[in-house]
């Protein structure tokens, strides 16, 4: 029984150790057991998951961290109480594991939603707007997933990710590759055109935060998620209100590098298709 504990507690030290290969190796052999309780094969489900979303192997990731929510929805459908072992008790949909599952999963689509960048020609931007649009869809839906558990940690925290998302996918469409030839009145008049276009998603953002930070007092929940989720909403108050940055932004534009891309988005060199 100490044996089964122990590696429990062992994967969780090397996850805060970023030690994700091992994790991966640990896991496997744990699940190798015959001793496990559902929540100890969830809890290893979920730590091989992470790793391997830590390690960029998207496909794996998905597969094992939706595997997991579904195992625990069986068991959920079969549990008897009084008359099923204790050993198969399910967790509860409100459960940190189920919740961080779902978080996971959005961060999966996430970094794949950041990896894309829109370029010209027009026939190449429509394209990757419209793949871009996808994965901003399947990562939202994850987090809210996460946000439905009603999990005091993990709720707070999807829920301030569905709002960088929406910072995401405006500052991606800011950033969009700027047609050759333009004058500097011509500059001018597109940025202004396009940041008119893309506002209602800052706006959204903004809402979503505000959305998000009553739902944690509501809760009672604190740390650093509810912290990041006030300083979001001043941050995008000043950033309309003041155009803060919005010169630096122009300029990296067009130089072709992303405004943003180092506080908002994980860059990736790769796209996985895990649809």
């Amino acid at each position: 029984e100490d044996a089964r504990d122990a590696y429990g507690r062992l994967t969780r030290c090397l996850m805060e150790l970023g030690d994700y290969d091992t994790v991966i190796s640990v896991v496997q052999k744990q699940l190798t057991r015959g001793d496990l309780t559902l929540f100890d094969q969830l809890e290893a489900h979920l730590r091989r998951g992470t790793a391997w979303v830590e390690t960029r192997d998207f496909t794996r990731a998905d597969t094992e961290l939706r595997g997991l929510v579904e195992q625990n929805e069986a068991a959920l459908r079969r549990w008897q109480p009084g008359v099923s072992p204790d050993r198969e008790r399910p967790v509860e949909a409100s459960d940190p594991i189920i919740g961080e599952a779902h978080f996971q999963r959005g961060r999966i689509y996430h970094a794949l939603f950041s990896a894309i960048r829109l370029v010209l020609p027009k026939e190449q931007l429509t394209k990757d707007l419209i793949e871009k649009s996808d994965l901003f869809e399947q990562a939202q839906e994850a987090y809210l997933e996460a946000v439905r558990t009603g999990n005091r940690e993990w709720g707070p925290a999807a829920g301030f990710m569905v709002g960088q998302l929406y910072e995401d996918f405006y500052y991606d469409v800011l950033a969009a590759e700027v047609p050759r030839g333009f004058s500097e009145l011509e500059l001018e008049v597109y940025f202004e055109e396009l940041r008119k276009f893309i506002r209602p998603a800052m706006d959204k953002a903004r809402r979503i935060y505000e959305l998000n930070l009553a739902m944690a007092q509501r809760v009672g929940a604190q740390g650093t998620w509810v912290e990041d989720t006030a300083s979001a909403i001043e941050r995008i108050e000043d950033y309309l209100s003041h155009q803060t940055g919005w010169a630096q932004e122009y300029q990296l534009i067009l130089a072709q590098q992303h405004p943003h891309s180092a506080r908002f988005a994980e860059q990736v060199q790769f796209r996985a298709d895990i649809r």
